[in-house]
């Protein structure tokens, strides 16, 4: 009797097992594969004018709907570098402002990938210990900040007080 008890016991265990095991795992969504640069015709050859192009047209290719950029610091971040990179090598800071409103319009389809670019700019362009500190080129993206409809009159406020500094 006892040995019929322990051996129930054992296949109820099995069963509990087998339908613990029933359960599909969650799975984690696939980080985004890669990040296509936009390539400057091959007629340009002033570097100038490659850098005017690259800098209006860098982002045209990146998916900002898929918010799984932004943990792909290797991907995104790195491309945010290079395209922040490009703006001494810009005619104009018109050229620069086109390709940062650029960015932000099309960024700002997802509100965490628009939070993303303009944590990111802040990182690098107004960070004191940042190699790529610059005020003069995080006015665009300040401006945008400001003249968006889309960010709320209270994260205004910095931005705001950041370019009166600048």
């Amino acid at each position: 009797m006892i040995l019929v008890a322990g051996v129930a016991g054992c296949i109820s265990k099995k069963e509990d097992k087998k339908e613990e095991s029933a359960v599909p795992e969650v799975q984690t969504p696939a980080m985004p594969r890669n990040f296509e640069r936009a390539v400057p015709p091959v007629m340009m050859t002033d570097p100038q004018e490659r850098a005017d192009y690259l800098v209006t047209h860098f982002w045209d290719k990146f998916n900002f709907r898929d918010t799984m950029y932004c943990h792909a610091p290797d991907i995104t971040e790195r491309a945010f570098v290079d395209f922040i990179a490009l703006f001494p090598h810009t005619s104009s800071f018109s050229r620069i402002s086109e390709g940062v409103n650029k960015l932000l319009d099309a960024a700002e389809v997802e509100n965490v990938m628009y939070t993303y670019f303009c944590s990111k700019a802040e990182h690098y362009l107004y960070d004191p210990n940042s190699p790529m500190r610059n005020d003069e080129y995080l006015i665009p993206f300040l401006e945008h900040i400001v003249n968006s409809s889309k960010v709320m009159d209270v994260y205004k406020i910095r931005p705001r007080y950041q370019l009166d500094l600048a």
